[in-house]
């Protein structure tokens, strides 16, 4: 983000994919904690990368907010972690086509309902 910034390709960034991850990350930002997003696998691919957006805000609203220990990003899959990543890509190679159906027969399902198996091992710990 701040490359592009500094580099002219842009006057802005677009927070929403990566705050589908990081809820808090503008407040990070604005608290220099940190200077950008963590990088995702799918920012080249945006059916894939929208598709994980939509599955991790689903993943925040599954959690109840007394659950996250203070952390917003509780319960929400970390996608920079290869070995999460791979295995929702997996996931989301089946859930696609079925998604693609349900919307020509008009009952749009456009949030595969990824759930992390163990919350503490594959969701940001920040």
């Amino acid at each position: 983000m701040k490359s592009a910034i500094e580099d002219n390709i842009t006057d802005g960034v677009g927070l929403g994919r990566p705050i589908a991850a990081e809820p808090d990350l503008p407040k990070k930002i604005l608290q220099k904690n940190v200077q950008s997003a963590l990088a995702s696998p799918f920012d080249g691919d945006f059916i894939i990368g929208t598709s994980a957006a939509n599955s991790q805000m689903w993943q925040a609203g599954e959690t109840y907010i007394e659950e996250k220990h203070e952390n917003p990003s509780y319960g929400i899959m970390d996608l920079s972690n290869p070995k999460v990543s791979n295995k929702y890509l997996s996931e989301v190679q089946y859930f696609l086509p079925d998604m693609l159906e349900s919307m020509a027969m008009g009952t749009a399902n456009t949030v595969l309902k990824y759930k992390v198996e163990e919350k503490n091992e594959i969701v940001y710990n920040k």
